[in-house]
């Protein structure tokens, strides 16, 4: 009798062990993939915001550019836009993230003619 309810508990931990095991494995594939989707968005808004900040850029209207980023910040989807210029420096900050700090923002940053999306925690 013992030695059924040794290899039955036994079984029944295993079991457990399996299946505890395996749901933690497809948790971190699930956040895998869907970290990978995020990062693909935002690469996307960065190459789509690109194609009208880059020219008003060029011209070195600043002040254009600022309203540009405050307004695709109106109707986007991210907390925030923020463009830099290729030595790091900040051009423009969306005013919704500078004021409000939230756990993931979005960047855009401009850097030789290609747009680079980046997901920041």
């Amino acid at each position: 009798m013992r030695l059924a309810f040794r290899l039955t508990l036994f079984l029944i931990v295993g079991v457990a062990a399996v299946a505890t095991g395996f749901a933690y494995y497809q948790v971190r594939m699930e956040r895998t993939g869907l970290e990978r989707d995020l990062g693909r968005q935002a690469l996307d808004l960065a190459e789509a915001q690109a194609k009208a900040i880059w020219p008003v850029m060029i011209r070195g209207a600043y002040r254009e550019l600022q309203a540009l980023v405050d307004r695709s910040n109106d109707r986007d989807q991210p907390v925030g836009i923020a463009v830099y210029d290729t030595s790091g420096l900040p051009l423009a900050i969306s005013s919704g993230l500078v004021i409000w700090s939230a756990p993931a923002t979005q960047i855009i940053q401009l850097h030789r003619h290609a747009a680079l999306g980046r997901l920041v925690k």
